[in-house]
């Protein structure tokens, strides 16, 4: 919560929500951060009650036009979390791509009670099992492309993007799955920026538990998703890093250490040192050069003139009011792997 201004201006507020702790866990992290806030209220969300419910229920239905029967809404408000708005929003988009009444009346007979199992269900029963996944043999592999796309996301610190996931789970994605597989997931992801991540950690719990339950799963994990960066952070394979994504230069020796690819991860750091230590006519940082086409900041003069294979281009659209030099956007892409050398 370091972005929020120590002083608000007028009329603005802030309102964040916290998952409240379970005994013998520490307090959020966030909710502690805004506690030291002079100005910060905090108040303590009571479970809805049955009114609350049902009119979550009436405003999502007429959202999408939809309807439910007397019958249907009180089975859903049977359910022991049906007084957790999250529960009740992801049961809702369970059933609203449902046809006939049959189909959600055993649809909601079948949910979970509670909103971690019910992420776990619509990973390992419900999109795992859907027919529609069909590798090119016409064999259903729907369980382990879920069981890839979960457990690579899982280990991730801040997601991925769509073509690290397509790079990992179906090179090229000829098939369609895995563009299949992220409209089907839509309603619990977000986006941060260019990367797609779980948007509830519970979601991200319920994806833990189901598929990386052991530290072998763990680092099977890992050294996919290290291998998959190995290709954005080198695209050329020439050493150079040209053309490299930032998210895999940040990432890699992470989940290489994570994985214990102490052989590779040493090459990283080397890699990464040697393209720090080469001469630049400015502010020693040769790294800029090779990124400069990716990002979407300023090169600085001497940037431009120690690249002459760049090609010369407008440069991009920028916010008035923040324009920071490569400089400083090298310096914190070199500055990352002496981190990791340190606590390796």
């Amino acid at each position: 919560m370091n972005w929020l201004p120590r002083e608000l201006p007028p009329g603005v507020r802030v309102i964040a929500s916290v998952i409240a702790p379970v005994e013998g866990e520490k307090e959020h992290q966030t909710l502690a951060i805004l506690r030291n806030r002079q100005d910060a209220r905090v108040e303590a969300l009571k479970p809805l009650d049955e009114s609350d419910t049902q009119a979550i229920i009436e405003g999502y239905l007429k959202r999408y036009s939809k309807r439910l029967s007397t019958e249907q809404i009180a089975a859903l408000k049977a359910k022991p979390a049906s007084n957790l708005p999250l529960y009740v929003l992801t049961a809702l988009e369970e059933l609203r791509t449902l046809g006939t009444y049959e189909e959600i009346t055993d649809r909601i007979r079948t949910l979970p009670g509670d909103a971690r199992t019910l992420f776990g269900w619509i990973l390992t029963e419900r999109l795992a099992r859907d027919p529609g996944f069909r590798d090119r043999e016409g064999r259903p592999c729907g369980g382990a492309l879920v069981e890839k796309f979960a457990a690579c996301l899982g280990v991730s610190r801040h997601g991925l993007s769509p073509a690290e996931l397509t790079a990992l789970l179906d090179p090229g994605d000829p098939l369609g799955n895995v563009a299949a597989l992220l409209r089907l997931l839509r309603p619990y992801l977000m986006r941060r920026g260019e990367l797609l991540d779980f948007y509830h950690s519970q979601f991200r719990e319920a994806a833990v538990a189901a598929y990386l339950d052991t530290p072998e799963r763990q680092r099977a994990a890992h050294q996919a998703v290290a291998t998959c960066l190995q290709t954005f952070a080198d695209p050329h394979r020439d050493g150079q890093c040209h053309d490299a994504t930032p998210h895999a230069l940040s990432e890699l020796p992470y989940h290489q250490t994570r994985a214990e690819a102490w052989p590779e991860l040493i090459a990283t750091l080397e890699k990464s040192l040697l393209l720090g230590s080469q001469s630049h006519p400015r502010h020693g940082l040769r790294s800029c050069v090779g990124l400069q086409r990716r990002c979407r900041y300023t090169p600085c003069r001497a940037c431009r003139e120690a690249a002459p294979r760049t090609p010369q281009r407008s440069p991009p659209p920028r916010h008035p009011l923040h324009r920071p030099s490569c400089k400083g956007l090298s310096a914190r892409r070199i500055s990352m792997p002496l981190e990791f050398l340190l606590v390796v």
